[in-house]
């Protein structure tokens, strides 16, 4: 730029703008991160430069999860013996704390009633058996339903023979939150008996207060139950 009066060059102005990492998310596992570098000084911010090096280790280092396979072997303990056999499940069942509900000896059904997992100092209990089960029960109200079905199998030369076949299901409790409009009521965010200032009630959608929903089933679980019905009809 020039000065009309004394004819010399003097510098544009400099616009300032901070140095600073901006990070944009685009999935699940993609983020775009933009360095800002400081127009004033032309360098970086250093605590910039060092903020998007540990988040480009960080993405570099992480691995996507290992597939896990589609179909999982079915456990069951074999027995040629039917009241043995529904004797020992029922067996098994109370002494992992379940209490039995439903017992169906017709269809050859047992069911429990659900019960609240074991927590991480819970550790006289049996009914969690692997690390991320007994995070997820103690991070959450998660509860397991046991049912155990004996099935009619083809044993050993035609011989009538009989499996008892467990079965996990796995649920975690939900609560609907509440609108509070005052610190002094926060409280109350989970103690009103009626949906009120949620994003599905301004909706018209009226949830349950608490529910419980299925999230899976219990491998681990399924094979331990069968592996202690088998050792007792030994």
């Amino acid at each position: 730029m020039r000065n009309a009066e004394t004819k010399d060059c003097l510098p544009l102005p400099v616009l300032r703008e901070r140095a600073g990492v901006r990070a944009f998310l685009t999935g699940l596992k993609h983020a775009t991160l933009t360095l800002t570098l400081s127009r004033r000084t032309g360098r970086g911010n250093q605590t910039a430069l060092a903020l998007l090096l540990v988040v480009a280790l960080l993405t570099g280092c992480s691995s996507s999860p290992k597939s896990s396979p589609t179909t999982a072997p079915i456990a069951f303990a074999a027995s040629t013996n039917f009241d043995k056999l529904w004797d020992a499940s029922a067996d098994v069942a109370e002494d992992l704390k379940f209490t039995l509900e439903r017992q169906d000896r017709r269809s050859g059904t047992l069911t429990t009633a659900p019960l609240t997992s074991a927590q991480a100092f819970e550790f006289w209990r049996g009914d969690v058996r692997t690390m991320d089960g007994l995070a997820e029960s103690t991070l959450a109200s998660v509860r397991r339903t046991l049912v155990i079905r004996i099935e009619p199998r083809t044993g050993v030369a035609g011989q009538q023979a009989y499996a008892a076949v467990p079965k996990v299901v796995v649920e975690r409790q939900a609560q609907a939150e509440h609108r509070i409009t005052n610190v002094a009521g926060f409280r109350q965010i989970y103690r009103r008996s009626d949906q009120f200032g949620t994003r599905e009630s301004d909706q018209g959608i009226l949830q349950q207060r608490s529910y419980w929903y299925e999230i899976g089933t219990d491998a681990a679980l399924e094979q331990y139950v069968a592996e202690k019905i088998a050792a007792r009809l030994r």
